[in-house]
């Protein structure tokens, strides 16, 4: 990404930062553009996509544009995680935050939380 857009920088949100995570969770990454560009969020993650598939340590590089929330999809081969980013998704930054403090009160919290996460996927709810 620096090389294409030298002061954006990644940051890391959902289940791997807020303490909701397993063994098994994807990365979510969030691209903080931090200068304006004239163009699309849609343009710059394809253009993004684009750079990444050049480079051998990932594969699978799928560049969702029609999402609600645009992103690119990729695979980290020497770990073998799945990775998505997205591009300026604040507020998924700060519930990632909320969800954190929530997790830090009580270790019951993340159990909690565990469990109603599997329930929405069970049922097929909230894109969980």
């Amino acid at each position: 990404v620096k090389p294409l857009y030298p002061k954006a920088t990644l940051e890391l949100f959902g289940s791997s930062a807020n303490g909701f995570g397993i063994f098994s969770s994807d990365l979510d990454l969030c691209l903080l553009m931090n200068e304006t560009y004239e163009c699309e969020k849609s343009e710059i993650i394809e253009k993004i996509a684009k750079s990444i598939k050049k480079n051998s340590r990932y594969n699978r590089v799928i560049p969702v544009l029609t999402a609600r929330v645009p992103i690119v999809k990729l695979s980290i081969n020497k770990w073998k995680i799945d990775c998505d980013i997205s591009m300026e998704n604040c507020l998924a930054l700060q519930n990632t935050k909320m969800l954190a403090t929530y997790a830090g009160i009580d270790v019951r919290v993340r159990v909690l939380g565990y469990f109603v996460k599997c329930f929405a996927k069970v049922c097929d709810m909230c894109d969980a």
